[in-house]
């Protein structure tokens, strides 16, 4: 339980200080979670008898988040295609017994799936808040310290009143009490964004309420489907980076759907983008 508490008090003290810091090493430590989530991946899709090209992956992985430092949105488009058409010369290059069209498939699907989503953290980080000039880490931090109430209420009020299974054939151990705590601690706690911003915001609290609602959806989905990947290839963590929490995996699963997610609905809500 200690070693528990001192990897991921570790790790969230790396986030937010990075968060906070911006520019390149934000970028960095964005990249360096993506090369390690698909790292993992890479493993997962071996244990399913996906043999993905790993170099390939990698740098596709490494790929997302810089083309976004860089151009921003489009600049993902030429990061996609460049990953497609590596995997494809990887496999012309192979012997024909090798040539699979589902190990092309897995090459490109790793990054896409995991970096590509995640790349979306440096967006998160260059939304202005409160004032359309003033970029900076709010956003960011807020969208953190949603995933993160989300978790920890679905976790304290699964144990301490869960009874009704949620997705067990997925996950066993969550349930549908877990569940709503998370959906309305990540409500109550966007409503009272505006509140939070102080004078000048032009977010409402309703507007705060879906922000905080359609994160803890995205949260949970993100978790569930990380779970799915695990059970096909029949492990319990997708690594050992982080004692006492599993993998890198594990601990971004939630931010592969939530980062998206709520870059384009704060964007589109604040006209922040």
């Amino acid at each position: 339980m200690r070693t528990r508490a001192i990897s991921g008090l570790l790790y969230v003290a790396i986030l937010l200080l990075l968060a906070t810091r911006g520019g390149s090493a934000w970028t960095a430590l964005v990249s360096l979670l993506c090369l390690l989530a698909v790292h993992e991946a890479l493993a997962l899709a071996r244990a399913c008898g996906a043999d993905a090209h790993r170099p390939v992956a990698l740098a596709g992985a490494l790929a997302m988040p810089v083309a976004w430092q860089v151009g921003g949105p489009p600049a993902l488009v030429p990061a996609l295609v460049l990953v497609v058409l590596a995997a494809g010369i990887d496999q012309i290059r192979r012997r024909p017994e090798a040539r699979r069209l589902v190990d092309w498939l897995a090459t490109i699907a790793l990054p896409v799936a995991i970096a590509m989503p995640l790349a979306h953290l440096v967006g998160l980080r260059q939304l202005s808040w409160p004032h359309p000039q003033a970029a900076g880490p709010a956003w960011l931090l807020v969208v953190l310290g949603l995933v993160w109430a989300n978790d920890s209420a679905a976790y304290l009020a699964g144990r301490a009143f869960g009874r009704r299974p949620f997705f067990a054939s997925i996950s066993p151990k969550k349930t549908w009490e877990g569940a709503v705590a998370g959906l309305l601690a990540c409500g109550l706690l966007g409503a009272g964004l505006p509140r939070l911003a102080g004078a000048g915001v032009s977010l409402t609290a309703w507007q705060g309420l879906w922000i905080g609602l359609v994160v803890a959806l995205a949260g949970t989905t993100g978790d569930l489907m990380e779970s799915v990947l695990k059970r096909q290839a029949g492990v319990k963590d997708s690594g050992t980076l982080m004692p006492g929490h599993g993998g890198i995996l594990d601990r971004v699963d939630s931010l592969i759907w939530v980062a998206p997610v709520a870059f384009y609905l704060i964007a589109w809500l604040t006209g922040g983008a």
